[in-house]
């Protein structure tokens, strides 16, 4: 993990993610976030977009998006580490989208932000 080491210091500043959790994101994704063309790319070779499913006006139950198995355990692992950590952004989006939509759906609503937020980083270098 040397060569990587400016980018484990950018994602521990981010809630939820400790040593172990950045080293298995930089891992994955081999840490140059230039590959993907935007933050809807990585989110959905993650695993944690939205999918719709929808036929005749009538919205459908849609199972769990099929992704990098790895990333997205530990982004699991983060988005609970976020959720439980006081007086954070993270947190009270948590708690405005598992009122309207319910716990695990805001838990991945939690990673597909963390998602972006690391792509942003990355990309642009900066905390």
């Amino acid at each position: 993990m040397a060569p990587f080491r400016a980018a484990l210091g950018l994602l521990n500043t981010l809630p939820g993610i400790n040593q172990a959790v950045a080293e298995v994101i930089i891992t994955e994704t081999g840490g140059d976030m230039t590959r993907f063309a935007s933050a809807k790319h990585v989110a959905s070779w993650a695993g944690v977009c939205p999918g719709k499913h929808e036929s005749t006006d009538r919205t459908k139950n849609t199972k769990g998006r099929p992704g990098n198995p790895h990333l997205k355990g530990a982004l699991g692992l983060a988005a609970f580490g976020a959720v439980s950590t006081n007086k954070t952004y993270l947190q009270a989006r948590y708690k405005r989208l598992s009122a309207r939509r319910g716990l695990l759906k805001a838990l991945v609503a939690i990673e597909h932000s963390i998602i972006t937020t690391i792509r942003h980083m990355l990309t642009d270098n900066v905390p």
